[in-house]
């Protein structure tokens, strides 16, 4: 299972090949104009304290700005996703599993294990927030605990 998730945090105007508010935000140190981000589970289903892979890419930041807040007119830049949190959520409990970087490829991978206290039912994983300016999240079904 694979969800995405795009997150337009600039204004953009093509047609006049402006780009609105990010230049703030670049000379902070970010674009905030992301691409699409993908993550996967290797299972759609299991049992508290088993371990799953979690798999994703295109985790990059785009930004049409070099380093120096200035607009680059030779394209795009783009960087891999750093310290992007792995949240479990089931019901009104959340807990946060890891934090990831995606590799200069923009890949990500990790092993995280079911929590021993989860129950059966829906379940979610969060990779990302906010804070870092994208998320992505993938449900999974939560059996009882497997013989």
């Amino acid at each position: 299972m694979t969800a995405r998730i795009v997150v337009f945090c600039c204004g953009l105007a093509l047609a006049s090949g402006v780009m609105a508010g990010c230049a703030v935000e670049a000379e902070a140190g970010g674009c905030g104009l992301q691409a699409l981000m993908a993550v996967g589970l290797s299972a759609q289903e299991a049992a508290p304290g088993e371990v799953l892979d979690l798999t994703g890419g295109d985790a990059f930041t785009h930004c049409p700005f070099n380093d120096k807040g200035e607009l680059d007119a030779r394209g795009w830049t783009a960087s891999p996703l750093e310290d992007l949190p792995v949240i479990w959520i089931q019901g009104d409990q959340s807990t946060t599993l890891t934090v990831i970087d995606a590799d200069e490829e923009g890949k990500l991978a990790v092993s995280i294990k079911i929590p021993a206290d989860a129950t059966p039912g829906k379940a979610t994983i969060v990779v990302g927030s906010e804070q870092v300016g994208e998320v992505a999240q993938v449900d999974l079904l939560i059996v009882g605990e497997r013989g």
